[in-house]
């Protein structure tokens, strides 16, 4: 679901969204939405997504974070 340079598929919607500051490009998030950093390799890290978003492991497998989390 991850495309090159977004680390939303589609943040029209979304309040709060990050964006790897390592890629350039357009996005298509809402104005009222807040737009943050993060680097590609910490998007690709468990600790990302479980502190967070305090995502937890019962409900989403990081086994194969070189794709993203899955949920389980």
């Amino acid at each position: 679901m991850y495309d090159t340079g977004k680390l939303v598929y589609n943040a029209i919607n979304h309040i709060r969204v990050y964006e790897a500051k390592e890629t350039t490009g357009l996005n298509n998030v809402g104005e009222e939405s807040e737009i943050l950093s993060t680097s590609l390799s910490n998007a690709f890290s468990q600790s990302f997504y479980t502190n967070t978003f305090q995502w937890s492991e019962e409900v989403w497998d990081f086994s194969d974070m070189t794709t993203g989390p899955r949920i389980k």
